[in-house]
């Protein structure tokens, strides 16, 4: 009777050895399920929603039509869209190109489509050049529409250094997948595109690459268009009268992006690419910041040497026009801050044309329409200048409130800065000495 009994003990031993490790082997077990199950949750639910544009995944009314976690992340939307789109027309530059040109113009003729906007918000010379080479690439390109923003012209020119490419392959690819799968920022991405859908304003891409004016039409609607003007007259004031100080401190430096603007002509010359450049448009608010800061001189250096450059390079092939003046479009009056009032024709704030205005650039550059642009060649170069400085100083005359407020936004940036420097000075004066050490 003993040997059973201790044979049952033993048994009985090893079954709550056994079943001491079983919770643990089955909750680790549970775990790995529960995570490997939340993880193709999140995965599907991301790649169905799709809010960067990643994965291609069809755009559906009321789930992922809009996409407002696209802004801020354009370069990762664009480089996705790009390849799918062949394009056989590119439209480059900063945001101004992504608001205010539309690639279903009607500017456009049937040999120009597909068109695609890449343009990106803050773009440099060398990514507007990447841009442009990785488009080459991956699309039967055949004309191409590069839009520049004249203060970047009117800095002092730097060594030009390459930027990375646009498009991501490789790692960086599978990197973008998964981060675009994954993580906690598309999951949050893809919640914000499911609210959206249902917004009266919408935001973020569209995917030809223009953005959806939502950004603008809501704040304006609401406020009217003074509060956007407002807020960019601050912040173009600071960056202008920055631009100055490194004019003032290089007044004979050679004009930025010249290096680019050959390297660009080069390129299309090279894959038999159609190429205009155009000076982006500006409310004349922007304009006026340009002068008062001293800069006008400058400016229109700017325009004669830009000229002469795409002359040179590009045979009298390419198209140099300038969108950038002072004219019945940039100089219509901005509502006083608080007035709620419709948006103006042309321009949401200072720095971004409308597709209105965008439609009649396309039109000048594409149809020949007269009286918006015109195109700038060594030959005029001088006498536009001319007409645009009798214009600037017939629009000093005619508005001088609005030169009055501009005056006021600069010199308060000017204020602030020379205070800064004078606390920098006293602070390094106050700065206390250590007295040497007694031997």
């Amino acid at each position: 009777m003993d040997a059973p009994r201790a044979d049952l003990r033993n048994v009985t031993e090893e079954q709550a050895v056994v079943s001491g490790r079983n919770p643990w082997l089955r909750f680790l077990g549970n775990w790995l399920a529960v995570t490997a199950v939340l993880l193709l949750a999140v995965g599907a639910l991301n790649v169905a929603v799709d809010p960067f544009f990643v994965f291609g995944t069809p755009l559906i009314a009321g789930l992922n039509q809009y996409k407002p976690a696209t802004q801020g992340r354009e370069a990762l939307a664009k480089a996705a869209l790009l390849p799918r789109a062949r394009p056989h027309t590119v439209l480059i530059g900063t945001s101004k190109v992504q608001v205010g040109l539309d690639p279903q113009s009607t500017a456009w003729v049937p040999d120009d489509a597909p068109v695609f906007n890449a343009g990106l918000p803050g773009s440099t010379s060398p990514s507007t050049l990447a841009t442009l080479e990785d488009s080459l690439t991956v699309a039967p390109v055949r004309r191409v529409l590069v839009v520049l923003e004249p203060t970047n012209l009117i800095e002092p020119a730097t060594p030009f250094t390459p930027a990375p490419p646009f498009l991501h392959t490789g790692w960086a690819h599978v990197r973008d997948l998964f981060d675009a799968a994954f993580t906690l920022d598309a999951l949050e991405a893809s919640f914000q595109t499911l609210v959206a859908q249902w917004t009266a304003f919408p935001s973020g891409l569209r995917p030809n690459g223009q953005m959806y004016d939502g950004h603008f039409r809501g704040p304006t609607l609401a406020e009217g268009p003074g509060v956007l003007f407002g807020q960019k007259a601050a912040s173009n004031a600071t960056a202008i009268a920055n631009v100055a100080r490194q004019v003032s401190a290089q007044p004979n430096a050679e004009i930025a992006q010249l290096e680019m603007v050959r390297r660009l002509i080069e390129l299309c010359r090279e894959k038999g690419v159609s190429v205009d450049l155009a000076l982006a448009p500006v409310h004349a608010d922007y304009l006026r910041l340009l002068v008062l800061a001293g800069l006008w001189p400058r400016y229109l250096h700017m325009r004669e040497v830009l000229a002469q450059t795409v002359a040179d390079a590009g045979d009298g092939q390419v198209r140099l026009w300038s969108f950038t003046g002072f004219n019945e479009f940039s100089t219509e009056p901005v509502p006083p801050i608080g007035q709620r009032a419709p948006a103006l024709r042309c321009f949401w704030e200072p720095n971004h044309f409308r597709p209105e205005y965008g439609q009649l650039l396309l039109e000048t550059i594409y149809r020949g329409r007269q009286g918006v642009g015109v195109r700038l060649e060594p030959a005029n170069v001088g006498a536009l200048n001319e007409a645009q400085t009798a214009a600037m100083e017939h629009d000093r005359a005619a508005q001088p409130a609005e030169w009055a407020l501009m005056a006021q936004a600069l010199a308060k940036v000017q204020a602030e800065t020379a205070q800064q420097q004078g606390l920098l000075r006293t602070g390094a004066n106050l700065a206390p000495h250590r007295k040497p050490d007694r031997i």
